[in-house]
Parts: structure tokens; C-alpha cells; sequence
């Protein structure tokens, strides 16, 4: 049996998320890149607890504005399952949505909803923005698609990030039943701002 080297082992990992969805450019955002400011503290204690396989719940929703730190921790706790699976997704709302879309054009979107609800560790971002059917209740496609997918992860309590930007009460009655039930899920709210544009500065600052 081989003995794997930790570059090699960072490679594989780097590998893995990389065929799970995260971009190339956000390979290296991890808790340890985390910048951990005014606001965050709640939501990075929470993301490192389900990496590590030591939180009382299974899914965690982390609520904020743009540029807060959500996506970053998704991709840092799916950093951290690549160290021990390869079954790791990745995802916007968006584009879990336009992948079921292409391959509902002669493809199998079972496939790819299967892969989304029993991979090990599922990241889903941006939720919230394709709640527009207003037609009293009645669902649109785009919601029925989130909401099995969330429903599977829910009943079965595996390790899932959702990332919203709207307010929890404009998430829809059926996913907020589920996110209340703290047996399960875990809610947080990040109060920090967009803290790109300053780090941004600090590492122009620094290059100069």
C-alpha cells in the first residue's frame, strides 16, 4: 500500500473539489485563508464543527449579504471532506438548476439529481432568488427541483451548507419547516459586511 505524501494528498484533494464544482480560483480558500472578522465567528465555528464531523446538527444555513464569508465557507468545509471523500457537490442554486436544464434536453436529470442528493457533502449557494411564482402557492419548476433535492439532504441528515441572501421569513413555508427543526439544521446569520473591497485594498497595500 502506498504511502501518500501530504503534497500528494493536497493534490488529490485539489482534484476532488475541483471535479466537485468549486472553480480553480477558489481552490485555497479554506479556514485557514478564512478572515475571520466582526460577525463571522458564529457561522466559521459552525462550518469547522460539520467538517470535522463533531456538530449536533446535519445541515447548516448561513444567512448574510453579499461578501460576507458564506461561499468561502462552504468551500473551506468542502475542503475539508475532500480529505476524506471524492463525493463532494458543489453548487449555485442557479447552476444546479441549469444542469438539471441540459440534461433535460435528451439527457438523464435523474442523474444529476441523484449525484446532488447522496453525495457526502453538499454546498449549495445563493438560495432564495428564483422564489417568483406568486400563483398561490403552486409550485414552479425551479422551486420543486430545490425542494427535493433539500428535502432528501433534510430526511436523511446529511452534511449540507445552504447560503441565502434573502431574509429567512421570504424563504417559502415547506423549506422553513425544515430549517427550523433544530434537531437538524442549524441557522445562523452573518452580520458582517462586504469585506472583499477592504481586503482587496490591504492586498494592493501589501503588493506595493
Amino acid at each position: 500500500m502506498k504511502d501518500w505524501t501530504e503534497a500528494e494528498i493536497e493534490q488529490m484533494c485539489v482534484q476532488r473539489l475541483i471535479r466537485g464544482g468549486i472553480p480553480k480560483s477558489h481552490i485555497s480558500d479554506t479556514f485557514d485563508t478564512f478572515e475571520e472578522v466582526a460577525g463571522t465567528a458564529g457561522a466559521l465555528r459552525a462550518a469547522e464543527q460539520l467538517a470535522d464531523n463533531k456538530a449536533n446538527f446535519s445541515m447548516l444555513i448561513l444567512q448574510g449579504g453579499y461578501g460576507c464569508g458564506k461561499t468561502h465557507l462552504i468551500y473551506a468545509t468542502a475542503h475539508e471532506f475532500a480529505h476524506r471523500t471524492e463525493n463532494i457537490r458543489v453548487a449555485t442554486v442557479y447552476e444546479f438548476l441549469s444542469k438539471m436544464k441540459m440534461e433535460m434536453q435528451g439527457g438523464n436529470p435523474d442523474a444529476i439529481m441523484d449525484a446532488f442528493k447522496r453525495c457526502e457533502f453538499l454546498g449549495l449557494d445563493e438560495l432564495g432568488w428564483h422564489y417568483d411564482s406568486g400563483k398561490r402557492g403552486e409550485l414552479s419548476w425551479a422551486e420543486a427541483q430545490v425542494q427535493e433535492l433539500v428535502n432528501y439532504r433534510y430526511a436523511h441528515e446529511m452534511p449540507t451548507i445552504i447560503t441565502i441572501n434573502c431574509d429567512f421569513e421570504d424563504i417559502p413555508d415547506r423549506l422553513q419547516s425544515r430549517f427550523n427543526d433544530k434537531s437538524v439544521c442549524t441557522k445562523i446569520k452573518i452580520t458582517a459586511g462586504d469585506f472583499r473591497p477592504q481586503k482587496s485594498r490591504r492586498e494592493q497595500v501589501k503588493s506595493d
